[in-house]
């Protein structure tokens, strides 16, 4: 019966190791490149859902990226003039949706002046580039956090270096339109 038991376990280690995680699309998109490439394409890209903060995750934990590496590559994009130009007012959301709920208690129990503190050291490594205009929410806790910045990635990045991780239910750059 003991040899049993310990054979069922061996099988169930060696399964658990030999099936391959399942990576989401951006991970697929992104890991082969460098680390300069990888930036430029999260730079350009619009929206990020659940998967893709969960690849991002993912691809900061094999990359060795910096601040200082961070932001010099977005100065060096921003010189090229690949910064898209917003045709209208633009700005970036980061949803509270299903992942993020930022209940009144949890809002209570935050320092929100440190976190503000926080967030705008963070953000100044972006040379005034990223700043947080807003927190909404309802009273339970759905809702979004309002920013004005050039992408939707810089967003994320403020958010992961001062929550300790990329916010679950993604973020989205809109533009203005009526």
């Amino acid at each position: 019966m003991k040899k049993g038991m310990i054979l069922a376990v061996v099988v169930c280690i060696m399964t658990a190791i030999t099936i391959p995680v399942q990576a989401g699309d951006l991970y697929d998109e992104l890991c082969n490149m460098n680390r300069k490439q990888i930036l430029f394409e999260l730079f350009q890209k619009e929206s990020f859902s659940h998967d893709d903060s969960v690849d991002l995750d993912s691809l900061f934990a094999e990359n060795d990226f910096t601040d200082t590496m961070i932001a010099n590559e977005f100065r060096s994009f921003q010189n090229e003039g690949l910064v898209p130009v917003a045709e209208a007012y633009q700005e970036v959301f980061v949803y509270h949706q299903v992942n993020n709920l930022l209940p009144e208690e949890v809002l209570e129990q935050i320092d929100l002046n440190q976190l503000e503190e926080a967030i705008r050291e963070k953000a100044g490594i972006f040379g005034g580039s990223v700043r947080l205009v807003g927190i909404f929410v309802d009273e339970i806790g759905q809702g979004a956090c309002r920013w004005a910045a050039p992408n939707a990635f810089l967003v994320m990045y403020v958010v992961r270096e001062v929550l300790g991780t990329f916010p679950a239910d993604g973020a989205g750059l809109v533009t203005q339109v009526i």
